[in-house]
């Protein structure tokens, strides 16, 4: 006995084989994607530093969405009370909200990146948008007085089409 499915046309068999197969290829690249999707080390365009060019251990301190007023005191109080150094990677809608919390951690020596503007996803948006978003934001961290800032690229994907002058800005996103 033979099995066969018919296409929507219902005119070609086609068999369970085949189905089977094309099933197979799809949840294989699913799985593939996810993987690389949260992948630490790897990415298809650009360049990613995921360790240091030497042997010794280090870490790096760093937190997302700052200022906000709530924690910004008790983690600069305790980064201070240990002598640690950090970046803070800052949402512009938050510095404007909470200038003073901004403006301890720029005081307190802190590292300060760009973590975008309203923190909306760039994917799907168009680069004058991107780029108000990462432009808006250096805007804010360049009025912090000592704000150190750091080096943090956007990625290389986003990069395409920017100006030329976002290209090498600050950003994480």
């Amino acid at each position: 006995m033979r099995i066969f499915i018919y296409n929507r046309l219902g005119n070609k068999p086609m068999k369970p084989k085949i189905l089977l197969i094309g099933l197979a290829l799809a949840i294989a690249a699913a799985i593939g994607l996810y993987l690389l999707m949260n992948a630490r080390c790897y990415q298809l365009l650009g360049n990613l530093v995921c360790h240091g060019a030497d042997e010794r251990k280090r870490i790096a301190l760093t937190f997302d969405d700052a200022p906000s007023e709530r924690t910004s005191d008790a983690v600069l109080a305790v980064l201070a009370e240990k002598n640690v150094k950090a970046t803070f990677f800052m949402i512009g809608e938050n510095i404007e909200r909470y200038p003073q919390a901004a403006q301890r951690i720029a005081a307190a020596g802190h590292e300060m990146g760009n973590h975008s503007y309203s923190h909306r996803r760039f994917l799907l948006r168009s680069p004058a948008f991107i780029a108000r978003e990462i432009e808006d934001t250096n805007a804010l961290i360049r009025t912090r007085p000592s704000a150190q800032r750091g080096h943090h690229p956007a990625a290389p994907v986003l990069r395409r089409g920017l100006p030329r002058r976002t290209r090498s800005t600050t950003a994480y996103h």
